[in-house]
């Protein structure tokens, strides 16, 4: 009960505009015994000739649309430190540390250094993803978007300690609910670490976003800013 993160309140954030965005699968294919990148058309049983996905990028087959925020739009919302609820929980580990870092800005510098390496490692194993797999057509514009995601999360995590770098929204889950610590990287290993039919347990496709001011590129990332 006296985990840090029960007293971190965060609020919501009301942006004025969404758009639509159209988004297809970047996934994973065997060719031989090796797996290489390309795009999914169809999902289901395939005919012995026909194959779900191929290194051809198809506009159309397989896409999804999401309702997503406009590049580059901003709102204003609240993280609040549940001083009071912290003061009823009894046997206080550290109490008197803790209670100064809620008291000011100390703990949302903390929380944005943890953020920023986290998704600093994260865009490393991704970028070594599609530098590794990189048969698909257009493979080399989401690499390059991603490293240029990169650099700037760098800029953030050296030069505003009050701002990180989230990964978050549409394909986010095997990041953000497993913490992703079960693995270094995400390229296969011989070990059929992506092949589900053999106990394979890592994530063989990717979201990527085919339409917008930033095509070719992973979705998901959003900036945050503590003010005061």
């Amino acid at each position: 009960g006296s985990d840090f993160m029960r007293f971190i309140r965060v609020g919501d954030f009301e942006f004025e505009n969404t758009c639509l965005v159209n988004t297809k699968i970047y996934n994973l294919h065997r060719e031989g015994h090796d797996w290489q990148g390309g795009w999914k058309h169809k999902g289901g049983d395939r005919t012995k000739d026909e194959k779900n996905t191929t290194t051809e990028y198809k506009p159309i087959g397989f896409n999804t649309i999401y309702e997503c925020l406009p590049a580059g739009a901003t709102a204003i919302g609240s993280i609040m430190f549940a001083d009071a609820l912290f003061d009823k929980v009894a046997n206080q580990p550290f109490y008197i540390w803790k209670k100064s870092i809620m008291s000011n800005l100390d703990i949302a510098a903390k929380l944005c250094r943890i953020i920023n390496d986290y998704t600093l490692k994260y865009l490393d194993k991704e970028i070594a993803f599609f530098d590794t797999y990189k048969e698909g057509d257009y493979s080399i514009a989401i690499y390059n978007n991603l490293a240029e995601i990169e650099e700037e999360c760098w800029h953030i995590h050296e030069n505003e300690p009050l701002s990180c770098i989230i990964k978050m929204s549409a394909g986010a889950g095997f990041h953000s609910i497993t913490g992703d610590w079960q693995f270094d990287d995400y390229i296969e290993d011989q070990r059929h670490r992506m092949d589900r039919k053999r106990g394979g347990e890592l994530p063989k496709s990717r979201k990527i976003a085919v339409s917008g001011s930033k095509a070719f590129s992973p979705m998901g990332f959003v900036k945050l800013t503590f003010n005061h």
